[in-house]
């Protein structure tokens, strides 16, 4: 009677094993430990739902590897084989087949003999992955059992993939959930497994301030009412607000929610402009020095400082006496340059524009921006404006403390001033 084959052949052993299809029992026998060790290492680490399948992934390997590397007794050899008689040799063989037929049959495996039509079209036999629920924005990543290589991205609405057998870490998020669903499957061949994953999952309070009384606050498009003291329960993940007050600017915003926050939202609404300039002058303006008589090149005469000096302290409220020996030179660059200047301006709004414009809207006006601004960037800008000896804070000079707002103010916009103003001050800047 023919012998019927082992679980795995020795040819698909050593395919397994990523050997030739020739190799022989000893190269089976060297390389098959570690991929059983390799195994045995994640079962350790397994969940109650991952356990099964790898123990029986084990004694598969286990009991194909032992009928792959069995070596009969040849007559007229040397060592064990010559000391054993024939009759021996094959009780002894028909003992070790036996045990490790029971071994796979108490794991579940069934013995079938294969022809190699069969055998083929087991090789290619592929899994199906099928994601179900409402994922709109989301993504689908498929990487190996370590999560070292990435195979899949794909949109994870609706997603359908063919995987080859074997193990894969599945992630699915979007960009604004901050929570991701994970899974760690084993995919059997010609096994289709369908998943439901959900995101965003939990909820946060989200309070609204604002500067006026009797406003009106959407959030995400619904009307809430007036903000106020009021906590709003919202969903986690990324939320639209728009403050709304006929006569005023709305303010609209966007504001990140995490599992069981309490985020508050302080907004300005400016005052809606009727036209024309808007806000006040730069308190220091440059001053062009007077034609030299004759039309002649050089230092300019007769320049009344007294003059200069007065029109300083009526726009900034400066009380100091500027010395009257003061070079001109020094004095005209020290007023075009200088903290405060509008080259000074010019030159720090557009580094903060480029560092905290996410966006790129051209304005520093979401809170994620304005706090995305460290501590010590913020110390710096006010130890250099202070430079300027404007004899004015910085929040009171461009109008982020509520004062005479001044247009574009440091890359910043208006109705984001407050928000700014609270910023400031958490980093110790004075108010």
């Amino acid at each position: 009677m023919a012998r019927e084959e082992p679980d795995l052949s020795r040819e698909r052993l050593a395919r397994v094993l990523a050997l030739t299809r020739n190799a022989s029992p000893q190269q089976i026998a060297s390389t098959a430990p570690r991929l059983l060790d390799r195994l045995r290492e994640r079962l350790e680490g397994a969940s109650e739902d991952e356990a099964p399948a790898l123990r029986v992934e084990i004694e598969r390997l286990e009991a194909s590897l032992a009928a792959a590397t069995m070596k009969p007794s040849r007559p007229g050899g040397s060592g064990l084989s010559e000391r054993l008689r024939p009759e021996k040799v094959g009780a002894l063989l028909g003992v070790a087949f036996a045990l490790v037929f029971l071994i796979a049959y108490a794991a579940g495996f069934r013995i079938i003999r294969e022809s190699d039509d069969d055998a083929a079209s087991y090789e290619v036999a592929d899994a199906q992955l099928i994601l179900d629920g409402r994922l709109p924005g989301a993504t689908l990543r498929v990487l190996d059992a370590d999560r070292e290589e990435l195979f899949f991205k794909v949109p994870a609405e609706g997603a359908q993939l063919v995987l080859e057998a074997g193990r894969y870490a599945l992630e699915v998020g979007r960009e604004d959930c901050p929570d991701q669903w994970t899974r760690s499957v084993y995919f059997e061949a010609g096994q289709t497994r369908r998943f439901e994953p959900t995101l965003c999952i939990g909820e946060g309070e989200l309070v609204v301030r604002s500067n006026v009384a009797g406003d009106r606050l959407t959030i995400d498009g619904l009307d809430v009412g007036p903000t106020g003291e009021k906590a709003h329960l919202v969903g986690v993940g990324d939320h639209d607000v728009r403050i709304e007050k006929a006569g005023f600017e709305p303010f609209e915003g966007k504001v990140r929610i995490r599992p069981d926050e309490s985020l508050e939202l302080r907004a300005e609404l400016a005052p809606a402009e009727a036209g024309g300039p808007v806000g006040r002058p730069m308190p220091v303006t440059k001053v062009a020095p007077a034609p030299v008589p004759g039309g002649g090149r050089g230092r300019p005469d007769g320049l009344d400082l007294s003059g200069l000096q007065n029109e300083i302290d009526a726009d900034t409220q400066r009380t100091e006496v500027v010395n009257p020996d003061l070079d001109f030179d020094d004095l005209a660059t020290s007023i075009t340059t200088g903290g405060g200047s509008t080259v000074w301006h010019d030159r720090v709004a557009a580094d903060m524009l480029a560092r905290y414009d996410l966006d790129r809207s051209g304005r520093i006006d979401r809170l994620e921006e304005s706090e995305a601004i460290p501590c010590d960037h913020w110390v710096e800008i006010e130890r250099d404006f202070d430079s300027g000896g404007l004899g004015l804070t910085m929040g009171r000079y461009y109008g982020f403390d509520g004062s005479e707002w001044h247009p574009g103010a440091l890359g910043f916009a208006k109705a984001h001033r407050s928000a700014v103003f609270e910023r400031m001050k958490e980093c110790g800047l004075r108010s």
